[in-house]
């Protein structure tokens, strides 16, 4: 056999060869879960100053907890960015918390960013964040955090709000109070229940799927925001 018949028959194997893996790459792409996109509106308390928290604090929460919950197939994109009055800057009491409801809008996460937030069962604490059901209205529920919290407050009580109401003992966990240098996880039961309670939420118009969003739609909204009093609240 000459050279030139192996040669070509050695390019044809390689050929197959590459063929077959490039068409596996696209089997496992197309079987990939599609990614979920829930919308945020963001509702920003005033301040002595102005809004109590700028739009570089919101946006890193955002793109942490982007950055969690993408193994999961999950993100959140802001569609709304709202300005609120100061009574509510500091949050004191169980009343204060339910005092937000009014404000929350259709099949959106609705998010709330507050000066201070005390911890109603110990008063002489305050809380970071906490993911609140409104005592009135029980399928009222919403996401507080505290511009004295850091960026990773958010993403823990989103994953409260996505139906996994206990905390974990587990360092490293996304619901545990001690987080390692890697990123925090869910582990299997509490995937299982945040796919059940998003199931849930969209099955009953409580949230809706959106695209995914650029950066550029991102800035759009926070920059509407900044230009916008604080106004009255919409109806949900």
């Amino acid at each position: 056999m000459s050279n030139s018949v192996r040669w070509r028959g050695a390019y044809a194997c390689v050929v197959a060869a590459c063929s077959a893996v490039c068409g596996l790459d696209t089997a496992l792409s197309r079987d990939e879960p599609a990614l979920r996109v829930l919308p945020l509106v963001v509702h920003i308390a005033e301040g002595e100053a102005g809004p109590v928290a700028d739009a570089e604090f919101v946006r890193e929460r955002i793109a942490f907890a982007n950055r969690i919950f993408a193994p999961y197939h999950l993100a959140f994109a802001l569609v709304g960015c709202r300005r609120i009055g100061a009574v509510h800057a500091r949050l004191e009491s169980r009343a204060d918390r339910d005092a937000l409801a009014r404000y929350r809008e259709r099949e959106v996460i609705d998010w709330f960013v507050v000066a201070s937030l005390r911890d109603v069962d110990d008063r002489t604490q305050l809380r970071r964040g906490v993911h609140w059901r409104s005592r009135r209205d029980r399928s009222a529920h919403y996401v507080i955090t505290s511009t004295l919290g850091k960026a990773g407050v958010f993403a823990h009580e989103l994953a409260h709000y996505l139906g996994n109401p206990e905390h974990s003992q587990s360092a490293g966990n996304l619901l545990s109070y001690t987080w390692t240098e890697a990123l925090p996880v869910l582990d299997s039961a509490q995937l299982e229940r945040l796919e059940r309670a998003l199931r849930d939420y969209v099955a009953r118009g409580e949230l809706r799927r959106v695209d995914a969003q650029t950066d550029a739609a991102l800035n759009e909204q926070l920059a509407r925001c900044e230009a916008t009093p604080a106004g009255q609240p919409r109806r949900p």
